[in-house]
């Protein structure tokens, strides 16, 4: 597929989705352990896969590497209890080091979702900059929380709203910090477990 093809779901991307890259995600996309893989523009693996643990994989490889500059990292986030899986977006370290490296985009898969966010026209914000909109987002939702238990509301209606907040939690700030900053940001869902 060339640059600008269509990705998982139809979505287009400003950079090519390969077969590779789909083999990648479809393996990793269920695995306890999170992982990642780098590519260049045209969809090339560059590089080793790298393994880390149930929450983190060390980038440093690809950090020494020098060829973060417009690459495509993708990582897999493994299946977590408390949150849906078409929710399991960016964390804030996930953007955070997208904009610090310059990546053409960066993606996160789970199950049978894609997340993609590509860097913006006029290049990514401050890593700082994304950590903090991150922070005030959280702190805008639990302020919210706590207006509504200092109002009287009650706490059944607010402990069913918590549960649904913590499962959709980072698709949520993602799509908030994304639209903030001008970050195009995308979530595919494949159609029978298969990606195209």
């Amino acid at each position: 597929m060339g640059r600008g093809g269509r990705g998982p779901g139809g979505a287009r991307f400003g950079f090519t989705v390969s077969r590779r890259m789909q083999v990648y995600e479809t393996l990793t996309a269920n695995n306890p352990r999170e992982s990642a893989a780098m590519f260049d523009a045209e969809g090339n693996q560059i590089g080793n896969i790298l393994q880390g643990d149930n929450e983190s994989v060390d980038l440093t490889e690809f950090i020494n590497s020098g060829r973060l500059r417009d690459a495509v990292i993708t990582h897999n986030h493994p299946p977590r209890a408390a949150v849906d899986e078409n929710a399991d977006s960016f964390s804030p370290a996930d953007l955070a080091f997208a904009a610090q490296h310059d990546l053409r985009a960066i993606r996160a898969v789970r199950g049978n979702t894609v997340f993609t966010a590509e860097r913006p026209a006029g290049g990514w914000p401050n890593s700082s900059s994304v950590h903090v909109a991150f922070l005030r987002r959280e702190l805008t939702v639990v302020q919210g929380l706590r207006d509504r238990i200092s109002s009287g509301e009650a706490a059944s209606s607010i402990l069913d709203d918590t549960k649904r907040i913590q499962r959709t939690l980072p698709h949520d700030n993602a799509v908030a910090v994304t639209n903030q900053f001008g970050i195009k940001y995308t979530r595919t869902t494949a159609r029978g477990g298969r990606r195209r």
